[in-house]
């Protein structure tokens, strides 16, 4: 069959906006956030470490080995707190974003809780972006023999300080979406 597709066709592009087919690529649209991986797991963690195996290899393809290890490192941690403290039947949402125009990742990770446990982790989030990323670490660490509320803390400093990202926390009813961001 011979013929021609239509000048107007369209296709959606990674920013989500309808491009003609073949028009160059905006500056805006290169710049605009891309969400480059988005799924949802259950809280199990088998599946956690095998999701995290999958994402460094694909960060891989994309990223300097030391940005896929950040990233995985921080996906770990990120994962197995929300599977720590979410409600037991609940699966956990995960999402990679990349910003181009500002040269920085983001991993939210979301799962439905309960509110005792959404004010802890609250509290600890603020408490941890208070101090030095370092400093934090390393009570953590020192802190491993201690109750689980204490060691609670020492993925969220993982992620601060091995990781190299900003941590913070949304809160809508019983869903906490946990943001963990820092430069690519």
């Amino acid at each position: 069959m011979t013929g021609s597709f239509p000048k107007t066709t369209r296709v959606a592009n990674t920013a989500g906006r309808n491009e003609p087919m073949g028009a160059p690529i905006s500056q805006s649209t290169r710049d605009a956030p891309q969400a480059l991986l988005q799924l949802r797991v259950s809280a199990h963690w088998q599946s956690i470490e095998a999701f995290r195996q999958f994402l460094e290899v694909y960060a891989r393809n994309r990223f300097t080995s030391r940005v896929a290890e950040r990233i995985g490192t921080a996906t770990q941690e990120l994962l197995e707190n929300a599977a720590n403290y979410c409600s037991i039947t609940a699966d956990i949402s995960f999402e990679l974003r990349h910003l181009p125009a500002a040269q920085r990742l983001e991993i939210r990770v979301s799962n439905e809780s309960v509110p005792s446990r959404i004010t802890a982790l609250t509290r600890r989030i603020s408490e941890l972006k208070s101090r030095d990323p370092q400093e934090v670490y390393q009570d953590a660490l020192r802190s491993v023999s201690s109750p689980l509320s204490l060691r609670a803390m020492l993925g969220l400093a993982r992620v601060r300080c091995e990781a190299d990202m900003e941590l913070e926390a949304t809160v809508d009813g019983n869903r906490v979406t946990v943001i963990a961001s820092g430069r690519d």
